[in-house]
């Protein structure tokens, strides 16, 4: 979503999405219109394959991830991208960060940092405006980076990947080693997203187990375990304004098997496609609105 969105402002409210073999779309959220279109041009000059794309704080930027390389696109010039940010410094080099840029964290103090993770289990954190500058890389994970969220008052950045039972919480200030963990079961390459509530000091997780996590990362404290669900927790997120509103949403690639009994094919009885809001009281019980 464009992050200065206000639904009493109909310009404001768009979102950017991308798909395979297919450019950068920005969407009218209202009519569903087509607004602009943004095309990320390799060194062969073809279209490239990206797989994640960020707004910057001030909404005038896109960041889409590539193959080891990034694309910058400036949202009123529709079009080829404005940068073209290579993260490795050539194909064969040993250093830089190698992969597909899986996904992309700006810091909300609008300093242009910019966290970057990587199917190749790395996260670097780069200088929006120096295309040469690679502040810190920041290593351990054991499965390509899925997700990556600063914290309220920049100082810790939150990441996660797939095939991984472990939310890492890093201190960007002194980023050697993560100064907690977070449990949370990951047992398939599907993105399983987190979010950090406006105060910096929750975080709510899903899982592939059907359980909701909730942490104090103040803390470290596991604070709830949401009612459990019958399908995976894919996607877990604060209300920005309403504190203790909570939205999950729950399902995954169900495959056909054959039953010995039935020649027909058969669905995972236990597969639920939902979207569902949860409210967080303040002795940290969950209800269901």
């Amino acid at each position: 979503w464009y992050p200065n969105s206000d639904s009493s402002d109909p310009v404001t409210c768009c979102f950017a999405s991308i798909s395979k073999d297919h450019p950068v779309h920005l969407w009218d959220a209202y009519n569903g219109t087509l607004r602009a279109t943004y095309s990320p041009i390799d060194e062969k000059d073809e279209l490239a394959r990206v797989i994640s794309l960020c707004f910057n704080p001030f909404g005038n930027k896109i960041a889409a991830g590539g193959e080891s390389c990034m694309y910058i696109f400036d949202i009123s010039r529709p079009g080829t991208q404005t940068e073209y940010r290579k993260t490795v410094p050539t194909k064969k080099s040993k250093e830089g960060q190698r992969g597909l840029i899986s996904c992309f964290a700006f810091k909300p103090d609008c300093s242009g940092v910019i966290a970057a993770g990587s199917y190749s289990k790395s996260i670097c954190l780069y200088a929006e405006n120096d295309s040469n500058r690679t502040i810190a890389e920041l290593t351990g994970h054991k499965g390509g980076v899925t997700n990556l969220l600063f914290t309220p008052n920049c100082n810790y950045l939150l990441s996660g990947s797939r095939k991984e039972n472990e939310i890492f919480h890093w201190d960007i200030r002194m980023s050697i080693t993560p100064v907690n963990r977070y449990e949370r079961r990951v047992e398939t390459n599907q993105r399983i997203y987190f979010d950090i509530d406006p105060s910096g000091k929750y975080m709510v997780t899903g899982s592939t187990d059907g359980d909701a996590r909730i942490y104090n990362i103040l803390t470290g404290a596991l604070v709830a375990t949401m009612p459990h669900q019958p399908d995976t927790v894919n996607g877990a997120a604060f209300h920005p304004r309403n504190r203790g509103t909570i939205l999950i949403s729950t399902g995954q690639r169900h495959f056909k098997y054959c039953d010995d009994d039935n020649e027909g094919d058969n669905i995972n009885s236990t597969a639920l496609n939902s979207i569902q809001m949860w409210t967080q009281l303040m002795d940290d019980r969950i209800e269901k609105v």
